[in-house]
């Protein structure tokens, strides 16, 4: 990732920690498809079988995980789907915090999580109960997130039109099986890893409190706008640019053409994807737009990892000039969307209509009064790489 602009400096933390846990466990356990170092090894299906947990079902609160709600290649949740008992229909599973969740659809995307609690999930993950006699959890949950292991399943199922793991390759694969205290050994250093995580993540929330506190005291909240301020309707002061619905069988991981900006690398600010699909220049995003996420988890955020293409279902938005600041429109939108996306009914992907961006009432403060907020926005984002550096 050389030369990568983070606009989080811990981001750049969470992403060198994980770094560091993989090559750590290619130091411990050797590479598991490509070198597992002659341990002895059992079926998928037998050291870690497909079972569902027992969760009770609670009337008017149960967490159901969504696969876009899990962030590729560090399995991390990044929104927590609270949904009531009524709306726990169709086909789901239930897991417990004893379970790996594994994505069976599009294995690339590298879904693998480790939860910490009991819940719900979409019938594409697969409830995995490691045999703790044999295999620790973490471990387990690290040769499936390997970089062979992906590849390997994601070349299984290249070029189909839906692509999911054949359930019964996947069972009967042979994993490596290292002794249980060499497991427990990495596992207790991911352990430590994760409180180093959990640290850079609550210094992260602290900053982002104190921009969410001084954008409030400035210019209010959803229920004050329009007491303090002229409001318009979204689409009279803002541009919307929404994404172009590139084609996937010319997508690669291997750097040919430009990168390609999709749901999940909104949140990350970085893209591993490519095509060599040629498209006008207006689907070309620069450092400093404003992006937006339209399935799943909706998120918006400045992006600045250089120019890539903008895919479908994420959208630029753009306040007109000398109306809206984009650092006032990226701190407007962040509630909007938490709003819009807690009314929003889905047992499988959440959708953001362009119906609702329209609904979208925008405050009109002074343009001069915007900027200073921008202004003590990036004081503070100055204040995250100082700490940071230190």
């Amino acid at each position: 990732m050389t030369g990568v602009q983070y606009s989080n400096p811990y981001r750049k933390i969470i992403d060198d920690l994980n770094t560091l846990v993989k090559s750590r466990f290619i130091e411990m356990f050797g590479d598991p498809i490509i070198n597992p170092l002659n341990w002895p090894t059992n079926e998928m299906s037998k050291a870690a079988p497909t079972t569902q947990g027992n969760v009770e079902v609670e009337k008017d609160r149960n967490w159901l995980l969504n696969l876009d709600a899990i962030e590729a290649d560090t399995g991390i949740v990044l929104h927590k789907n609270y949904v009531s008992s009524e709306e726990l229909n169709g086909s789901i599973i239930s897991f417990s915090p004893e379970h790996i969740l594994y994505s069976k659809l599009r294995p690339y995307l590298n879904k693998v999580v480790v939860p910490d609690e009991s819940g719900f999930g979409t019938s594409e993950l697969l409830p995995l109960l490691p045999d703790s006699r044999i295999l620790n959890r973490i471990y387990f949950a690290n040769v499936l997130r390997s970089d062979s292991f992906v590849h390997m399943f994601s070349a299984a199922v290249a070029g189909t039109k839906m692509p999911r793991v054949s359930m019964d390759t996947f069972r009967k694969f042979q994993l490596p099986l290292p002794s249980i205290d060499l497991q427990n050994q990495f596992a207790d250093f991911v352990k430590q890893v994760d409180k180093s995580k959990l640290i850079a993540e609550q210094c992260a929330e602290k900053y982002d409190m104190l921009v969410k506190s001084r954008f409030i005291e400035m210019f209010g909240s959803r229920d004050t706008y329009s007491v303090k301020w002229q409001t318009c309707a979204f689409t009279d002061c803002c541009n919307v640019l929404y994404g172009f619905p590139f084609n996937s069988k010319l997508f690669n991981e291997n750097g040919e053409g430009m990168p390609l900006i999709r749901i999940r690398d909104i949140n990350s600010g970085l893209s591993g994807t490519y095509t060599t699909e040629k498209v006008s220049t207006e689907y070309e995003m620069k450092n400093g737009d404003l992006l937006v996420s339209m399935d799943g988890d909706f998120c918006a955020k400045i992006w600045n990892s250089g120019t890539a293409l903008l895919n479908q279902r994420t959208c630029k938005m753009k306040g007109n000039k000398n109306i809206i600041d984009n650092i006032f429109l990226l701190n407007y939108l962040i509630p909007e969307l938490e709003h819009i996306q807690g009314r929003t009914s889905a047992t499988t992907v959440k959708h953001l209509s362009a119906k609702e961006i329209n609904k979208m009432k925008i405050p009109i403060p002074s343009i001069e009064l915007q900027n200073k907020f921008a202004e003590f926005v990036k004081q503070v984002d100055k204040s995250k790489y100082i700490t940071n550096r230190d």
